[in-house]
């Protein structure tokens, strides 16, 4: 099923869907790095221009390489591949790719304050 990405976003302005696990006790996890998106999301919830959120979104995964080198070279490649592809008219699949690499690699990319 195919979710149109403003109907996804406007739910519950998230980039992730909540799951049930609340209900259960949940392990803490230690991320390696960090990323703090806060202020491009909300600057995409009140325009709405997904190509200036995405653009400012790649640069601010990409202006830590450093630190992703550490975690480790393929963190960095995955994360280029990603990058250099275009969102297409699929922006969620797109979206989750990020999500999907940042899992993979320890990476935390928040939207909260």
């Amino acid at each position: 099923m195919k979710t149109k990405f403003d109907d996804f976003v406007n739910e519950r302005y998230t980039l992730t869907i909540d799951d049930t696990t609340d209900d259960f006790e949940t392990q803490y996890v230690e991320w390696e790095l960090e990323y703090n998106i806060n202020d491009i999301w909300n600057q995409y919830k009140e325009n709405k221009n997904f190509n200036d959120f995405i653009k400012k979104y790649k640069d601010r995964l990409l202006d830590k390489k450093d630190e992703l080198v550490e975690i480790s070279k393929s963190c960095w490649n995955d994360l280029v591949k990603i990058i250099n592809n275009k969102p297409g008219d699929d922006k969620l699949s797109y979206l989750d790719e990020i999500y999907d690499w940042a899992d993979k690699y320890g990476v935390k990319i928040n939207t909260k304050k």
